[in-house]
């Protein structure tokens, strides 16, 4: 292709097999991610008119193994574990992340938003049972109300089973979850999680396992890859997006914040934030019910200029007195998509009263009350890092990626 005169090559490998065979220990063995990198980029030293081919690999066993690649072609190392951030930045508990060894330690550290602790296990050199070794970014584990144990690589799963047993025999009650990139369970060991775990993430790095997990249902959760391919590709490229106009539906500074922080992720900061407010008589000014909630989500979004830009509206709603966040997108191609957080609770106390009074919303009355900030006060009662503008961002980049549809039908 480059010798045929392409503008630009950019080849993603989602999964790279034999990025564990990186060493020869012995006379006669063969170090397979090497070769494999080498074949890959003699097809590939004839350069495009914008430069060298670009290969991207998400989460690489060894990082070193990006080396082997020849010159000839650019070696663009990827993580999937954007994707499960957002999932944890709406779940509003006290987590803590967990490495089964020093290795996925080393590899992710840095990639750890700073308000997780993080925990480093390790086996005994005697016994081989998977013990904790050290705390970083926390002090104990006390408070912790979920492990959530990362890695990149899964095969048999022996190694994070151990790591599952341990935290519970170590910390019982604790929900512990799993994700890994790379979910091969070559022999169906992905069972042996069922009932030990709240959540077994992967991604669709490797599809046929994806496939099967997904229709597996709970725990078992899959995380697509193609968004942050996508993002990479466009700031690589410098691709223009077809969204330069993003419409909100509200001033709120909160709402506004969360927006331009989620968009400016998902499009490279190329596009313009408009804010509008929705002033159609009538509206409901706390939505209680999912229902409620979604249809005054989507008379915003109906109020907004017809214009062709991206339309955004972010609703706070009640409902089983959880507080919670849906946010509804609207292309410009017509499409519509949703996502919603999991919940606060609400003050027994500041729920009755709004339900004697009914006027204003809860996150007023809370103002009222105890002096806390009315659009952020889900923080505080319930002693979360989780700021209100981190909830919304996480459900704005699930909506907007996933394509999650809604129910249109909705009156």
């Amino acid at each position: 292709l480059p010798r045929q005169g392409v503008r630009s090559l950019d080849i993603l490998i989602p999964f790279y097999p034999v990025g564990t065979m990186e060493r020869v220990e012995s006379p006669g063995e063969l170090a397979t991610a090497d070769t494999f990198a080498l074949i890959t980029g003699a097809a590939l030293q004839a350069p495009t008119l914008e430069g060298p081919a670009t290969i991207s690999i998400f989460d690489l066993h060894n990082m070193t193994t990006r080396f082997c690649f020849p010159s000839s072609v650019r070696m663009i190392p990827l993580t999937a574990l954007g994707g499960l951030w957002d999932e944890l930045a709406v779940l509003n508990e006290r987590l803590a992340v967990v490495f089964p060894d020093e290795g996925s330690y080393k590899r992710f550290r840095a990639l750890v938003p700073p308000q997780y602790g993080m925990v480093e296990c390790g086996k005994d050199r005697n016994t081989r049972d998977v013990k904790i070794a050290r705390l970083h970014q926390c002090q104990h584990l006390g408070e912790v109300e979920h492990f959530v144990i990362v890695d990149d690589l899964v095969h048999s799963g022996g190694t994070l089973l151990g790591c599952v047993q341990t935290l519970h025999a170590e910390y019982p009650g604790v929900r512990v979850s799993v994700y890994c990139t790379h979910g091969v369970f070559e022999k169906r060991e992905y069972v042996k999680f069922r009932d030990l775990v709240s959540n077994v993430w992967i991604t669709d790095t490797v599809p046929e396992r994806a496939e099967l997990l997904s229709r597996m249902g709970p725990p078992y959760r899959v995380l697509p890859v193609a968004p942050t391919f996508v993002r990479s590709l466009t700031m690589s490229r410098g691709l223009q997006s077809e969204w330069s106009v993003v419409t909100l539906m509200s001033c709120s500074e909160v709402k506004k914040q969360a927006v331009q922080s989620a968009f400016t992720s998902l499009l490279s900061g190329r596009f313009h934030l408009r804010c509008l407010e929705d002033h159609t008589p009538g509206r409901v000014e706390q939505p209680l019910g999912r229902d409620e909630t979604l249809r005054c989500a989507l008379q915003r979004i109906r109020s907004a200029p017809q214009d062709g830009s991206l339309v955004v509206a972010v609703e706070s709603g009640i409902d089983d007195m959880k507080d919670f966040v849906l946010a509804v997108v609207k292309f410009p191609s017509g499409r519509y998509a949703s996502a919603q957080s999991e919940g606060v609770w609400v003050d027994p106390e500041i729920w009755k009263e709004f339900q004697t009074t009914r006027m204003g919303t809860v996150g007023q009355i809370y103002a009222a009350r105890q002096g806390l900030p009315h659009d952020n006060w889900q923080r505080y009662p319930n002693r979360t890092t989780q700021i209100r503008e981190a909830i919304m961002r996480a459900v704005l980049q699930q909506g907007a990626q996933r394509d999650i549809p809604i129910n249109l039908a909705t009156p």
